[in-house]
């Protein structure tokens, strides 16, 4: 609830960011948070090796994604948070991995 994390990459995309870069600037915010402790100088349970993962689709039907995992912090030995991608028309799913510098 701190961060309110896809409120504000809801609010990234309504001020123009594509959803890769929106989902990039919410968990580089996190990020920052998790750095910064939650206030007075504690971290109230927030820890470096948090995984989280953020997926957003705008209005167009492109998807972006990013995570707090990457080769300084992996989960399970990945350093990316895999998901799965499928579009109508295409007649095909795909896995693409979300790190902390996003999706293409």
């Amino acid at each position: 609830m701190r961060v309110c994390l896809s409120f504000l990459v809801v609010e990234k995309m309504r001020e123009g960011l594509g959803p890769a870069l929106a989902c990039q600037a919410g968990i580089q915010r996190l990020k920052v948070l998790i750095r910064e402790g939650g206030g007075e100088g504690e971290r109230q349970g927030m820890h470096e090796s948090l995984t989280v993962a953020v997926m957003a689709l705008d209005k167009e039907g492109r998807v972006g994604a990013a995570s707090t995992l990457g080769e300084h912090n992996r989960h399970r030995g990945r350093p990316g948070f895999p998901f799965v991608v499928w579009k109508e028309g295409l007649g095909k799913a795909w896995v693409e991995e979300a790190d902390d510098t996003g999706t293409a």
